[in-house]
């Protein structure tokens, strides 16, 4: 992740980070699918939710349909369709990237209760 203010990437990077959102809008940038997995989850503290919060971008190349779907119900949708979701009790943010159901990227947001579509997007 990495990129102050209007962007923040952490595209070259792989293996955990520790990244402090500003005071403005961020944009955390994963160009990679598992750059953000197993025991490499990269931490996002003062991440701002809601509809004019930060948000969390996957690069376009490793989201399957190029798009990605946010869903409350702590699901995936399956079936091809990209999309994810954040585990409240645990403040984990799941990403399905190509649409098996499987999670390929995890981010750890913490102080994050929830999450809406506008925190989550393709670049």
């Amino acid at each position: 992740i990495g990129q102050r203010a209007a962007q923040r990437g952490m595209a070259a990077q792989v293996g955990e980070h520790v990244e402090q959102a500003g005071g403005g809008v961020d944009s955390f940038q994963f160009a990679v699918a598992g750059d953000s997995a197993g025991s490499a989850v990269d931490i996002i503290t003062n991440f701002r939710h809601g509809a004019n919060g930060d948000r969390l971008l996957f690069a376009s190349a490793s989201v399957t349909g190029g798009s990605l779907v946010y869903r409350t119900d702590e699901t995936f949708a399956g079936g091809g369709v990209a999309s994810a979701y954040l585990d409240a009790s645990q403040r984990t943010f799941h990403a399905d990237l190509n649409g098996d159901g499987v999670s390929d990227t995890q981010v750890l947001l913490i102080g994050v209760p929830f999450l809406v579509q506008a925190n989550v997007g393709v670049y």
